[in-house]
């Protein structure tokens, strides 16, 4: 918890100092596992991408295209994983465990 806390403290000092404005994805993701789907996202995009290995382990992204800004990739990426991602700092993103819609 406290190497967590630690990390994202840095994130968002990070941040302050990070230009805001991303362009749309400039090239397509295949299917792939979704820990190297991640990775390819976070290159393309110039984001940070935080997540416990483990959530992503044995679990396959979907496609997605070129084009897109990168929240909306980076969701077509999580698509029908349980996993959803939460904005840490502008341009840093965390990926967590889906919550139940509500009833």
């Amino acid at each position: 918890m406290r190497k967590l806390l630690v990390l994202n403290l840095a994130l968002l000092l990070g941040a302050s100092l990070t230009p805001h404005v991303h362009a749309a994805a400039a090239e397509a993701i295949a299917a792939m596992p979704l820990s190297r789907a991640l990775d390819e996202f976070a290159k393309q995009s110039g984001l940070q991408v935080v997540y416990d290995a483990r959530l992503a382990g044995g679990l396959q992204s979907h496609a997605a295209p070129a084009g897109l800004a990168p929240q909306a990739q980076l969701k077509m990426l999580l698509q029908g994983t349980g996993l959803d991602y939460r904005m840490l700092t502008p341009t840093t993103f965390t990926i967590e465990r889906a919550k139940p819609a509500p009833a």
